[in-house]
């Protein structure tokens, strides 16, 4: 990141690294990563998936919708998808318990 601050792969690679230690430190490094290259399919997957992770799932829905977008032939983003789409789901029919 020092050598070269506009390379999106380096902010993902970190947020790869920080995803289990500093969550938090991992979505900034994942969107620096989407906002450096908005077609960045595996950032907007990573950065979904982690957005779930931490009890965002509306943002984690929309992050990973862009990269279904993105790659419709990806399979963990839809993946991961499905899995916020059920955590979603399943929040609504707790709430009305």
């Amino acid at each position: 990141i020092r050598l070269e601050p506009s390379l999106e792969e380096g902010y993902y690679l970190l947020g790869e690294t920080l995803k289990d230690s500093d969550p938090a430190g991992a979505i900034d490094a994942y969107r620096t990563a989407v906002s450096l290259d908005k077609n960045y399919g595996l950032a907007w997957q990573a950065l979904g998936r982690e957005l779930i992770r931490s009890g965002n799932v509306g943002a984690g829905i929309d992050a990973l919708t862009r990269a279904v977008t993105l790659d419709p032939e990806d399979v963990w983003s839809r993946t991961f998808l499905a899995n916020g789409l059920w955590h979603m789901g399943r929040a609504k029919t707790l709430s009305r318990s």
